[in-house]
């Protein structure tokens, strides 16, 4: 089986990792920031230390699996609202409209809400 490179599988994941509101298109559900400031050095310590995601810890691993889901359904969602004229006015747009247009994306592909739900 192929190991993931751990610098380019995680490389986004501070994005998503360490801020209290980890998306600006998307109003993802849990428990953030998922790594909390005190385990910021320890985080930092296993992308340094490891070549392959493979070879860090469990929380690690599950750390940046969530990164990288978030990072997916942004990415997607961003892509969305480029195809259909929306991206460049997006943050103008009501709440209402916002969500609209999330619901929509969301319908083209199959997702419900739980997978907003991250932690």
């Amino acid at each position: 089986m192929k190991k993931s490179i751990i610098s380019k599988v995680a490389c986004n994941a501070p994005k998503f990792l360490f801020q209290d509101k980890p998306s600006g298109y998307i109003p993802f559900k849990g428990k953030f920031p998922i790594v909390e400031k005190y385990q910021i050095g320890k985080w930092e310590e296993e992308f340094k230390n490891h070549l392959f995601v493979e070879e860090c810890s469990e929380w690690f691993q599950e750390t940046v699996a969530k990164s990288r889901r978030m990072e997916a359904i942004e990415n997607g969602f961003i892509e969305y609202l480029k195809e259909i004229g929306e991206f460049d006015q997006f943050f103008k747009l009501k709440a209402a409209e916002k969500a609209d247009l999330l619901v929509k994306y969301m319908d083209k592909n199959s997702m419900d809400i739980a997978s907003l739900k991250i932690n």
